[in-house]
């Protein structure tokens, strides 16, 4: 039993040491390895987009809102108005 369990160690400790070159490697290595030419992987992960400080202009405000909920909201049905609202929020 010893025997069998020392054998098996020394194949797992070889048989990683064989596999972990490959998977250390660039990919760009790999590939030319595996292919037998120069070719290269192309990266198709997007581009992080510029980060764009706020503005005054590109955030809403209160009196951006004003007129429309003026003319939508009025005493009789503003419970629900604000319950529209509230769902809305919560929903983002």
């Amino acid at each position: 039993m010893n025997r069998t369990m020392r054998v098996g160690m020394v194949a797992f400790a070889l048989l990683g040491a064989a596999c972990g070159d490959e998977a250390n490697a660039p990919r760009e290595e790999v590939a030319r390895e595996n292919t037998g030419n120069d070719a290269v992987l192309i990266d198709n992960t997007p581009a992080e987009a510029p980060l764009v400080a706020p503005t005054a202009e590109s955030l809403p405000i209160p009196e951006d809102f004003e007129a429309e909920m003026a003319e939508s909201v009025t005493p009789e049905n503003y419970r629900a108005q604000l319950d529209a609202v509230m769902a809305e929020l919560d929903a983002s």
